[in-house]
């Protein structure tokens, strides 16, 4: 009458049952990490697509190209305003007229096309600015060697992890689209999110 008994167990199971709770953790250890590391690529594997597809568009693109793109207004965790940093590729033969040029911004469940309405920027709207003039420079036109910064209000915030898809369409000539996804983690006022 004297100890403790374990219910279920005697002297032989004891053994036995506390080596199949090893073996039973260590498989379920294993299976953790072979699931992080399936879901980690993964992930890596689907920034790497937008990125080649952004690449690959971009060298196809004959139009505008899109070089880079920033969120801005992140410091609440989330994206308010996108600027894009825009080159004409080499070998465009026509000045592209950024005044008359449409921009397609596509969230999840939501699209928002823009103009340019003389420098106001609003949620219809997008504005421009020369970062650079190339040698054969145009006022209000894209031409080889010119850097533009566009700058659109979103049409809503965009969340972490979301895709968005910009087309920029010149009045003449191709257009170029973009498809990037905004990082996890969001965690400054302006946030690189292409390339």
């Amino acid at each position: 009458m004297g100890g403790i008994r374990f219910i279920g167990f005697n002297k032989k199971g004891i053994g036995s049952s506390l080596g199949n709770m090893i073996m039973l953790m260590a498989a379920l250890m294993l299976a953790a990490i072979a699931s992080l590391t399936y879901i980690m690529q993964q992930n890596y594997m689907q920034v790497n697509v937008v990125k080649a597809y952004g690449e690959v568009n971009n060298d196809l693109t004959i139009g505008p190209n899109i070089v880079q793109v920033e969120g801005i207004g992140g410091l609440d965790g989330d994206l308010d305003n996108l600027t894009m940093l825009v080159r004409a590729q080499p070998g465009w033969p026509d000045p592209i007229d950024i005044r008359k040029m449409s921009i397609k911004i596509t969230l999840r469940n939501l699209s928002n096309s823009y103009i340019y309405y003389g420098g106001v920027l609003n949620g219809d709207t997008y504005d421009f600015v020369y970062i650079f003039n190339g040698t054969e420079h145009l006022h209000n036109f894209l031409v080889s060697g010119d850097l533009v910064q566009i700058s659109v209000t979103l049409p809503r915030k965009v969340v972490p992890g979301e895709p968005i898809g910009l087309s920029l369409r010149p009045d003449v000539g191709s257009y170029s689209v973009a498809v990037i996804k905004v990082p996890e983690a969001i965690s400054s006022d302006t946030m690189m999110i292409f390339p």
